[in-house]
């Protein structure tokens, strides 16, 4: 509270790094209570966002050194799952750059690794700790991931 009002401090920096939010979005506010809101975000132009589907990685060393990561199994079942036409490989999109990668799939655990899963890690200098959150785009034959650290 500042001068008796609420404002916005814990979790809004989390907030708006999972929902990937730059200048020009705008926010509807619904007060559920006086300290708990519901958001829906609005893109620049006006028009309601859809909700984004995101993972997150906190990189061990496992995933440095086996260029290998995971990607959560309810993550998996709730939003790729029945949707693609393709489970074998996926696209990471850093900045400008794109990575193939494959989908290895056993054991009950999906990992993006192999194909450029080791240039991705190499170039983008990911170290142990370093927290990879992976944003899935839209799409219907191969699977998107927007990545953000």
């Amino acid at each position: 509270m500042v001068n008796n009002c609420p404002t916005l401090t814990d979790g809004w920096r989390d907030f708006i790094l999972t929902e990937d939010i730059t200048i020009g979005y705008f926010f509807v506010f619904r007060p559920r209570t006086i300290f708990d809101y519901e958001v829906t975000v609005l893109e620049p132009n006006g028009c309601e966002r859809l909700p984004q589907h995101t993972f997150r990685v906190e990189i061990k060393p496992t995933h440095v050194e086996r260029a290998r990561l995971a990607i959560p199994m309810t993550f998996w079942r709730a939003h790729i799952q029945g949707q693609y036409s393709n489970y074998n490989s996926a696209i990471l999109q850093f900045g400008d750059y794109r990575y193939d990668v494959e989908i290895i799939q056993g054991h009950g655990k999906k990992l993006l690794q192999n194909g450029r899963a080791r240039q991705f890690i190499d170039d983008n200098n990911i170290v142990v700790g370093d927290v990879c959150t992976f944003f899935l785009l839209p799409g219907d034959e191969v699977i998107k991931f927007k990545v953000k650290m």
